[in-house]
């Protein structure tokens, strides 16, 4: 948060926007996704595919900022859990997110990979709230 002083002698508080990642196909639902969270303060940063080179780029300081991932659990005929995974593999510890209108994978799973699960439809204002309560990793 910031604090800005007015010529007034009033200081304001403005929330710095958190930068968040959805790695979805499906460019309807990061659209909802989108309208969802930025009211919010959150800028998200979408990605259409799990490609190799999509998850080289979440290692570059553009996406090194994002407090967290999100990931379809079917990304084209990708499964969003193996993209957790690879992540995972490469040293990303950034908390992660299964957000799917699909089965919830087994506890076991989700465990291993700290990967939490979502329900679609999201309720904006809960996953708002979650995602600040999240810790800044530095």
């Amino acid at each position: 948060m910031q604090e800005i002083r007015l010529r007034w002698g009033i200081n304001i508080s403005i929330m710095d926007e958190i930068e968040i990642i959805y790695i979805e196909d499906d460019v309807l639902e990061a659209e909802l996704f989108s309208m969802g969270m930025e009211p919010r303060g959150f800028r998200v940063m979408h990605l259409s595919d799990a490609d190799d080179h999509t998850l080289t780029l979440l290692n570059t300081p553009q996406y090194q900022s994002a407090r967290a991932i999100f990931v379809d659990l079917w990304i084209g005929v990708v499964n969003g859990i193996d993209v957790v995974r690879m992540l995972r593999q490469r040293g990303d510890i950034r908390p992660m997110f299964l957000l799917t209108a699909g089965q919830r994978p087994d506890r076991a799973t989700l465990e291993s990979l700290d990967l939490m699960y979502l329900q679609k439809p999201v309720d904006f204002k809960l996953l708002s709230g979650l995602i600040h309560s999240l810790p800044v990793l530095q």
